[in-house]
């Protein structure tokens, strides 16, 4: 039997999941700055809710970024702290990767990635005149890397995606995004969120790639101290 928790807080939502034999049951909140105040409430009513304790998760999957600053280093510190004090094993799962787990549930689509398109490009708003971007392919149960997470200018996006010419496209915001010249028949908004990433954590799990919590890093992609300047100018 598997107990799975996972944690998403790259964005400005945040969302934690759990999973185990008899329950599966979320909790999501999309306001801004809310993280640290919500995400050990919600993670202590979903096990109440489980009957489980934290000892008993087998595993925790956690979104690594790129994204919010703030979010990231929240949802890390109560990974830390879970997983440190009871030995539990961590997936780190790429925020980008995981926006296009949620297309797919969102979508309506089966648990696996066959109905979907193959070649997928994930942009989001790294602030800054930059953008996070990444570069995926599916293939049966996993989303492969073909272009590692990056952080690239602006300026770079339109030609970047044509010369990549993916068959799916998908971003934080829409309305950002249409300014560019980027084929809007096949872009679509999507937010990453803990329960679409139980799949993928339990599969990787179970398949041996799962890694100590001290191991952990987050995908700021950007350095720590250049978001404190552009806070603190």
């Amino acid at each position: 039997m598997t107990n799975t928790l996972t944690i998403e807080t790259s964005g400005l939502t945040c969302s934690v999941a759990i999973k185990t034999p008899i329950i599966e049951k979320h909790k999501i909140l999309a306001e801004p700055r809310s993280h640290g105040k919500v995400l050990l409430p919600y993670i202590s009513e979903l096990l109440n809710d489980a009957g489980i304790q934290v000892k008993d998760i087998n595993t925790i999957g956690i979104s690594i970024g790129p994204g919010s600053f703030t979010g990231l280093r929240i949802g890390f510190a109560i990974t830390q702290g879970l997983a440190y004090s009871n030995k539990i094993p961590v997936v780190p799962i790429s925020s980008l990767e995981g926006m296009i787990h949620s297309f797919c549930s969102q979508s309506n689509l089966p648990n696996t990635f066959e109905n979907i398109k193959k070649s997928i490009v994930v942009v989001t708003d790294a602030k800054m005149g930059h953008l996070n971007f990444g570069h995926y392919r599916v293939n049966g149960l996993e989303a492969e890397t073909i272009l590692k997470d990056r952080l690239i200018e602006i300026s770079r996006v339109e030609h970047l995606i044509l010369s990549l010419k993916p068959e799916l496209i998908l971003v934080d915001n829409l309305s950002y995004f249409s300014k560019f010249k980027i084929d809007f028949e096949n872009t679509f908004e999507v937010h990453s969120r803990a329960q679409d990433l139980i799949r993928v954590t339990e599969y990787r799990h179970h398949i041996g790639l799962s890694e100590d919590v001290k191991d952990l890093e987050l995908s700021y992609l950007r350095e720590a101290d250049a978001w404190q300047k552009n806070r603190h100018p």
